[in-house]
């Protein structure tokens, strides 16, 4: 495992390392960006990215926190993780998460202090 997270984590602060989901219909996310942290050794910012045709989306969490899960076994740190939804411009207005899927005691703090729908 740890050769396939070598793979992954870019070494200088101006690399990124782009990586597609396993599989088309893969919950979560489409791709990932991972991005070199400057301000602390060992330490990523992470970059989820979700394609949709829909006006309407729910997040799961769960996919997401695997990811990160999968990098921080391997000693490294995650600084910051965001999540874009990639959609059609003339959909961007009306686009509206429906809701926000994830175990309770993990996201109970994150869904409260940022208002996403449950």
């Amino acid at each position: 495992m740890q050769a396939a997270v070598t793979n992954l984590v870019p070494t200088t602060k101006d690399e990124l390392v782009a990586c597609k989901s396993a599989a088309w219909n893969q919950g979560g996310y489409d791709v990932v960006q991972i991005e070199k942290d400057d301000t602390k050794a060992n330490s990523f910012h992470l970059r989820f990215g979700q394609v949709t045709k829909s006006k309407r989306h729910a997040l799961k969490l769960k996919y997401f926190m695997e990811f990160a899960a999968f990098l921080e076994f391997s000693l490294l740190e995650i600084s910051s993780i965001e999540i874009g939804f990639i959609l059609p411009e003339h959909d961007l207005e009306n686009f509206k998460l429906t809701h926000v899927k994830c175990l309770e005691r993990v996201c109970s703090a994150l869904i409260e202090s940022t208002g996403l729908p449950r």
